[in-house]
């Protein structure tokens, strides 16, 4: 009874000491008191990823790519940008991504172990001073997070140059299952009234009203789609043989509000 004792004292010792330890990383600490957690990204994208642990919405704040000095280390450039983007100074992290591809996998993993493994090394692999405690407290987040919790905020110049042009850039492949013809027709006509075109026309059987897209990046058209025909669904990430940017499959189930 004793042993058995000394060993539960012994656990509960060495959770509290895990806790603790949690506790202390600057990431895991402002997580676990429900403070917006900030980071800077940079590579083959630039901006800064904002983190509210209560609404659990991560928001991606979209830079141009800075003008750095030469031979400055990541840091230096992490810290220009938070410098340039944010009021308060403090320590800065920071990730470089070498690739984007990773980030397309992760919606996938659940259907998918070999992409889980994927994730998995490449965020271990990850350049960043983020300590490997606060890694493994932010893995699970990343890898749960849906795609409707993400917010792109684009910089001002980027939003200058791009006014009005995202509808007229979208263009969609429509995909009738089981809807009838009068929904489909005013389906088309919803979207063309918006600018936004229609490239392939298909017919199939699926159950649900579906809108898919082939990366994250077409996430700004798909969610613009959806608010248009009221639609409220996950936006599913697959890779498609598809010529358009999304792929709206519209079944039984629409019902235009």
């Amino acid at each position: 009874m004793n042993k058995a004792r000394i060993l539960l004292a012994i656990i509960i010792g060495i959770l509290i000491y895990i806790v603790w330890i949690f506790a202390k990383q600057p990431i895991s600490g402002k997580i676990m008191r429900n403070k917006d957690l900030k980071i800077v990204f940079l590579g083959t994208k630039n901006g800064i990823l904002i983190y509210n642990p209560l609404s659990k919405v991560i928001s991606l704040k979209l830079v141009e790519k800075p003008k750095f000095e030469k031979n400055i280390s990541i840091y230096q450039k992490a810290y220009q940008i938070y410098l340039e983007n944010e009021k308060e100074i403090k320590n800065v992290h920071y990730v470089y991504l070498e690739s984007t591809d990773f980030i397309n996998k992760i919606p996938q993993w659940k259907h998918n172990i070999k992409s889980l493994i994927d994730i998995i090394k490449y965020f271990m692999g990850i350049k960043t001073n983020i300590t490997l405690f606060d890694r493994i407290t932010i893995f699970p987040l990343l890898i749960n997070t849906k795609p409707s919790e993400v917010l792109f905020i684009k910089s001002q110049t980027e939003t200058k140059e791009n006014a009005g042009q995202l509808q007229k850039n979208i263009t969609v492949e429509l995909i009738a299952s089981g809807a009838d013809k009068k929904t489909i027709k005013k389906v088309k006509s919803i979207l063309k009234e918006n600018g936004i075109d229609i490239l392939e026309e298909k017919n199939a059987d699926v159950s649900q009203t579906k809108v898919i897209i082939k990366s994250i990046n077409d996430y700004d058209k798909a969610k613009k789609i959806m608010d248009i025909l009221n639609i409220e669904k996950e936006i599913i990430i697959e890779k498609r043989a598809s010529i358009c940017d999304v792929t709206l499959i519209i079944s039984k189930d629409y019902k235009e509000e």
